[in-house]
């Protein structure tokens, strides 16, 4: 087996500089050996054209040297590295050939020639044997004397002058190499950053498109959320206010049955009067938690407005105490208030704070056996705090997060014993959200330690933002601007209090009320009804206080709109026999004949029960639908009608138009009794146009945001108009 050659590791850089010179090494001996084809060849012809007499051996001398030539160029095909060699030692015998020959001194020179010409076609060692053989030659043929001692210097300053530029040639080529293979390993990083680069942007091309994707369905899924969360709401309105008719009879007849017996011409056997007052008193508590999931859908739909003003919070508390007092004692539990002395007033809803106050004593009570219930009220810096403490049974830590669901309870057997529903601390902690302030509740979930729910309410008035606004989170913020309000109907005032959350805001009903408000309060807007006369108000208002607005539009005033259709009165369902009687008493004393037209035949006779069982005496006749009352008022002219709003023939509002129509029925009062209520039943759209007018002008950005604001508001029609 043949051994294998062995390698020899030499650096890359010195190795690329030795092929290069090599490279350098070959293309001056082909130019040379061409050059010198050619001077032998010209030589050649002037010996024998010019000097015919010069010495024949010479001319044979050149031919010859002209014919190896063609020789070392043939030869250079096959041994390359060793022709360089071969010429400068036939050059070297045929410059030592000729001196011998023509025997002249001068023509020693020649020897360093070959030197020179050595040193860019040999290695060192070559040039070194050259010189040497050179001196040796001279020394032997010519002797050392002044005629040779110059060619014998020049051939060795040709050596080292050759060996010199030799070197520096060589570590000019060695930094050329070095600077190269840089470039060529720059290059390199340079391609292998430009693949990593160019897998990083497809990577991050990748990740834009699978975060377009993710976005898209997390737009989806927030829409399909939010059109669920809407489509709930809807339905659970909708359906509550279906209920409240079946409610509203049941409440009714066994209030009647528990309350007046006699209306039925007979004694109610007392066997039955517990069974009377069980379904009366269930019945109520089933209208009040259908009150409670209207309250929940409408907060949702951000419908139900809260009517802020300035309170003594002491005195709502105090109220509230007194209305849960006989519930708590009843179950002998023990009730302690502890209030400070005084509370500073604040800006709340005082109907909406008393009920979260009693769904927390009512809670404490539903959860407490024995021990003590207690209500106080602490100030800090910013914020009062109320509290609501009880020894009951308490809630588990790992419930403490969900008991603000709707419908949640934390112990559904304990629950369904002692009543509740699920829905009293939802609804709380959203109108105390609404109030800009938290709810929360504290226990160790050790029965007798109980728990203590609490609330907050800002001193400063506070900018709430719905829970379902995705853009905005219940943050305080302190209201530093007022609107005034100019209407004739004060329940203008109370809208826009209830649903202007960034504002204080102020009313008035007559102008010079707003121009002293104007001057006392400098309000960045005056609104005032489209209605309103505004001609003179307008300019003086300008003058007074020329950065306030002035906005002029319709407004939706549920008064404006009873009187428009000539309405008396109107009443939402469920109705009371004292709603019934205190509306009818508003009209006046000297009624006696009453229609009531409904198409439900049991809201007919409730409502024949509650009047049949009124202080005064009222004949009562009924028609079970609109066509039905119309035929019956044209027939026997009633003094007062009592009109349902949806009936399948014809509609309240129809039979209203009739009436109107109708010279012998237009004067008859008529009382509204609807499932919803009069700005969702009577109010229609408000049509008309808003203008707004500022003695400063508006800047740029203003006007954008202005016009921002409203478009964006603006509620887009679900279906388009026939």
């Amino acid at each position: 087996m043949a051994a294998s050659p062995q390698k020899i590791d030499i650096p890359v850089p010195l190795a690329n500089t030795l092929y290069d010179l090599d490279d350098i090494r070959q293309e001056s001996f082909k130019n040379i050996l061409l050059l010198l084809y050619i001077a032998t060849w010209l030589t050649t012809i002037v010996l024998i054209t010019f000097l015919p007499d010069a010495p024949r051996d010479l001319l044979w001398l050149d031919i010859l040297l002209m014919m190896l030539c063609g020789v070392i160029w043939w030869l250079n095909g096959t041994i390359p590295h060793w022709t360089p060699y071969l010429l400068i030692t036939t050059i070297w015998i045929f410059t030592i050939m000729g001196s011998l020959l023509i025997h002249d001194s001068l023509i020693l020179f020649g020897l360093a020639v070959v030197i020179i010409l050595s040193s860019n076609l040999t290695a060192l060692p070559m040039q070194l044997a050259v010189a040497m053989l050179s001196t040796l030659f001279i020394a032997r043929f010519y002797g050392l004397d002044e005629k040779t001692f110059g060619p014998f210097i020049f051939i060795w300053i040709s050596l080292t002058t050759s060996f010199l530029s030799q070197r520096g040639l060589i570590h000019a080529l060695d930094i050329s190499n070095r600077y190269q293979l840089y470039a060529i390993d720059q290059m390199r990083k340079a391609r292998e950053q430009r693949a990593e680069l160019a897998k990083m942007t497809q990577a991050l091309l990748s990740s834009q498109e699978n975060l377009r994707n993710v976005n898209a369905q997390l737009r989806y899924a927030r829409d399909s959320a939010e059109e669920a969360r809407k489509l709930k709401a809807q339905f659970a309105a909708n359906v509550s206010h279906e209920l409240r008719t079946p409610i509203n009879l049941i409440v009714g007849f066994s209030e009647m049955i528990a309350m007046a017996p006699e209306a039925y011409g007979t004694q109610l056997p007392s066997a039955y009067r517990p069974d009377i007052q069980t379904i009366y008193r269930n019945a109520t508590h089933l209208q009040n938690l259908i009150n409670d999931i209207l309250d929940i859908s409408q907060i949702e739909a951000a419908k139900l407005a809260i009517i802020k003003e300035e309170s003594q919070p002491k005195q709502v508390i105090e109220e509230a105490a007194l209305i849960a007092r006989s519930l708590i004692e009843s179950k002998k539990l023990h009730f302690r208030v502890d209030l400070p002395p005084s509370l500073p007033r604040i800006r709340i809803d005082r109907t909406r704070i008393r009920q979260v106050i009693l769904n927390l004593l009512a809670n404490a009570v539903r959860f407490t056996t024995e021990g003590t219930i207690t209500l106080s009220a602490t100030i800090d810096e910013h914020v009062m705090t109320v509290s609501v403490s009880d020894t009951g049974q308490g809630i588990p830590a790992n419930e403490l997060n969900r008991v603000f669901e709707e419908f949640y309870q934390v112990d559904g057997n304990f629950s369904r014993k002692n009543g509740g529903t699920g829905l009293g601390l939802a609804l709380s902690k959203q109108f105390i959200i609404q109030h800009g302030g938290r709810m929360w509740i504290e226990s160790e979930g050790i029965p007798g330690k109980g728990a203590t729910c609490s609330f907050t309410l800002p001193l400063a008035d506070t900018v709430y933002y719905p829970l379902h606004d995705p853009e905005h989170t219940p943050q305080p913020s302190t209201i530093v601007h007022n609107i005034l309000i100019w209407d004739d109907d004060p329940a203008i005032l109370q809208l826009f209090k209830g649903y202007s959350q960034e504002h204080h805001v102020k009313g008035c009903t007559d102008a010079a009320g707003i121009i002293q408000s104007v001057v006392e309060l400098h309000p960045i807007a005056v609104i005032a009804g489209a209605h309103m006369p505004t001609e003179d108000l307008e300019a003086m208002i300008q003058h007074v206080s020329p950065e306030t607005a002035f906005i002029k539009c319709p407004m939706p005033s549920g008064r404006r709109a009873v009187q428009a259709i000539g309405l008396s009165d109107y009443l939402v369902k469920p109705v009371s026999r004292q709603a019934i009687s205190d509306a009818l008493d508003h009209i006046g004393n000297d009624l006696e004949k009453v229609l009531i037209v409904d198409d439900d035949w049991d809201v007919l006779r409730m409502l024949t029960r509650f009047l049949q069982t009124a202080k005064q005496k009222y004949t009562v006749n009924t028609a079970s639908g609109g066509l039905a009352g119309l035929d019956v008022m044209r027939q026997d002219p009633p003094d007062v009608v009592v009109l349902d709003i949806l009936m399948p023939d014809v509609d309240g509002f129809t039979v209203i138009e009739h009436m109107k129509a109708d010279p012998f029925l237009k004067d008859i009062p008529v009382i509204v009794v609807s499932a919803r209520g009069a700005t969702e039943a009577i109010t229609q759209s408000v049509a008309g146009k808003i203008t707004i007018q500022r003695e400063i002008g508006f800047q740029p950005i203003e006007l954008v945001s202005c016009i921002e604001a409203l478009a964006s508001n603006l509620i887009i029609p679900t279906a388009p108009r026939s």
